[in-house]
């Protein structure tokens, strides 16, 4: 009977012992289980965090339009695109590019040529500046970051180009033509007198 009585004492522990191991087995399970939905949660926040700074990102790029800026400084530079508002129609500004049209056939070129050297002068401040963006009366265009320094270069000659030809530069060009070439400037002619009384009243006789 005592070894009865002890085997059950035994059975006992075991089943204790076996009873604790359980629980805290399942404890240990419901700590993961919680430290996974913690850990999910947590990363679930950094999922949405990013997908907001990519739809801000998004919709700044929708506000701006994607352009080219070497191809904006082009038409700057080239004549009479910045007086007809071609610049301004690239960048899709239409209401005022249709506006900097019928000023300049209104006004007979003038209105559109201060209006295109306005301008001219924002995008090749621009340019110089190396921004990737401009917003400034109505122009409004984002420009990739591999043709800022392209158009910074085209921004330097233009202004080169332009203080050039303030300079007198087109009188200096004619003037080297005519060096090269070995052309003279004609004699000026100088008058004879005429034959009959008018002439030798002038020539004394």
């Amino acid at each position: 009977s005592i070894a009865v009585v002890q085997v059950s004492s035994d059975s006992a522990e075991n089943a204790t012992s076996f009873g604790s191991s359980v629980a805290q087995v399942r404890d240990d399970v419901g700590n993961d289980r919680s430290a996974g939905l913690v850990a999910m949660g947590q990363s679930g926040s950094d999922l949405d965090i990013a997908e907001a700074k990519v739809a801000d990102e998004a919709g700044l790029e929708e506000g701006k339009p994607k352009k080219s800026k070497v191809v904006l400084m082009i038409l700057e530079m080239v004549p009479l695109c910045g007086p007809l508002g071609i610049d301004r129609f690239y960048l899709g500004a239409t209401k005022t590019a249709v506006a900097k049209l019928v000023v300049c056939i209104l006004t007979c070129l003038v209105g559109g040529l201060v209006w295109g050297l306005l301008d001219a002068i924002i995008v090749i401040v621009n340019s110089l500046a190396r921004k990737s963006t401009i917003d400034s009366l109505g122009m409004e265009a984002e420009f990739s970051e591999d043709e800022i320094e392209p158009a910074h270069t085209l921004a330097v000659i233009g202004v080169m180009v332009q203080i050039f030809f303030c300079c007198g530069g087109p009188r200096f060009l004619s003037f080297v033509h005519a060096r090269i070439t070995g052309r003279k400037e004609p004699p000026t002619p100088t008058a004879t007198p005429a034959n009959g009384p008018a002439g030798a009243i002038l020539t004394g006789n």
